[in-house]
């Protein structure tokens, strides 16, 4: 009876809180990647707020000034501390990376959730639609949907979501129609319940799993494109403290290698460990690999 009764909530929370901090020591990997992805986190959110230099502040004399005392990370061709820049670019990097996920998610879920559900003619339609969008190459088709809107933050995110919705459709699709057949669906179905609740609150909550890895690792793919349409000058505007048109700008000056290679190692780093912990994520929701 006493073990029953120390049971207590806070107990079991500090149970699973230690169960959870094993599992991180054991992936290394995961664990590195989560401090790298909270620092650049933080940095982006308080770092421009307390940084010595501001991202714009201009100072000709320390023009293309290699990394030391002055500048911890050297300065750009108008002597911008690259350091406060890199911070700084988080600001914009990430959250546009985030935002143009979660569009490209809902978009993408929505229409293969109908497609897989509905079957027949709309599963075709829906389909056929995005195969249309998937019969482009990415990177090009993103190139001529931001070349149409013009070079822009926003017009970057609508872009990255126009060119990302197809896999989360694919996905979405490939798991509803695997689950419609259910028991627990046919029991929804027997008792009356109308089909948007089922395949909103019975399906897709079991499908969320699959689609949290997907937009985890998608996170990176988000970025890399988005710096990829900065690069080319369809992003930001060009005095934007940003990681592609950073790397852009230093192009032009391969000696200063330092003016594009530390806005190229924040994109690196993000990168790796958004795919640790996406691998990590699919590890955590895999029930045999949480009893490992």
């Amino acid at each position: 009876m006493s073990s029953i009764t120390s049971l207590t909530p806070a107990s079991v929370l500090v149970e699973r809180t230690g169960r959870g901090l094993r599992w991180l020591r054991q992936r290394l990997a995961l664990s590195i990647s989560l401090v790298i992805l909270i620092i650049w986190a933080i940095g982006a959110l308080i770092g421009p707020t307390v940084l010595y230099y501001q991202p714009l502040q201009q100072n000709i004399n320390d023009s293309l000034q290699a990394p030391g005392s002055a500048h911890f990370w050297g300065a750009d061709k108008l002597g911008r501390d690259i350091f406060a820049r890199v911070i700084d670019g988080g600001r914009i990097t990430l959250p546009a990376g985030l935002i143009a996920v979660l569009a490209s998610a809902i978009i993408g879920i929505f229409i293969g959730a109908l497609a897989g559900y509905s079957g027949g003619g709309w599963d075709e339609a829906l389909m056929r639609l995005t195969d249309v969008f998937l019969a482009f190459p990415t990177v090009i088709l993103a190139m001529a949907v931001a070349a149409a809107l013009g070079p822009s933050v926003i017009n970057a995110i609508v872009t990255i979501a126009v060119v990302g919705w197809p896999n989360y459709a694919r996905v979405t699709r490939g798991l509803v129609l695997s689950m419609k057949r259910s028991e627990f669906v046919e029991a929804a179905r027997s008792i009356g319940s109308p089909h948007w609740r089922i395949l909103f609150r019975t399906i897709l909550p079991n499908c969320l799993g699959s689609l949290v890895i997907l937009a985890t690792l998608d996170f990176g793919n988000a970025i890399l494109l988005f710096a990829g349409l900065s690069f080319l000058g369809l992003g930001p505007a060009p005095e934007t403290a940003e990681w592609g048109r950073m790397i852009a700008d230093g192009i032009e000056y391969s000696d200063q290698w330092w003016v594009s290679a530390f806005p190229g190692l924040a994109i690196f780093t993000t990168l790796i460990s958004l795919n640790f912990i996406g691998d990590g994520l699919r590890d955590w929701l895999d029930p045999r690999s949480r009893r490992r």
